[in-house]
């Protein structure tokens, strides 16, 4: 299902967790990337945010920066912040959103996640 403004809403397919979530823990992984690199790195920031755009485009969810203006869940624990690490991020999607392992999506995740190679 989609809303008003074109995100998609609702369930992921297989998984008990909404697009909402996914978009707000995709959000957090931007926040971790610029927190650790913006001032030494700032290429690595970019990266992460071409990553992240992809997976947004994919599953018709806001950016980034769209998402810590406008949270679209009520979960406290799924709201947009900065992670401790990014190493694991392709098991949490795989096994929490359902991403499947070896599709274009997982891979993106998986390029995100070697980014904390670079903090």
């Amino acid at each position: 299902m989609v809303n008003h403004n074109g995100y998609k809403i609702g369930f992921m397919p297989n998984t008990e967790f909404t697009y909402e979530q996914f978009e707000q823990f995709l959000a957090s992984i931007y926040l971790t990337v610029k927190d650790n690199c913006e001032i030494k790195s700032p290429i690595i920031v970019k990266e992460a945010k071409n990553l992240i755009e992809i997976l947004t485009k994919n599953y018709d969810l806001q950016s980034p920066e769209e998402t810590i203006l406008n949270i679209r869940t009520l979960e406290s624990w799924a709201r947009p912040r900065n992670l401790d690490f990014l190493t694991g991020i392709s098991n949490i999607v795989h096994k929490t959103y359902g991403i499947q392992k070896g599709s274009q999506e997982y891979e993106t995740i998986k390029k995100l996640e070697d980014l904390e190679a670079f903090f």
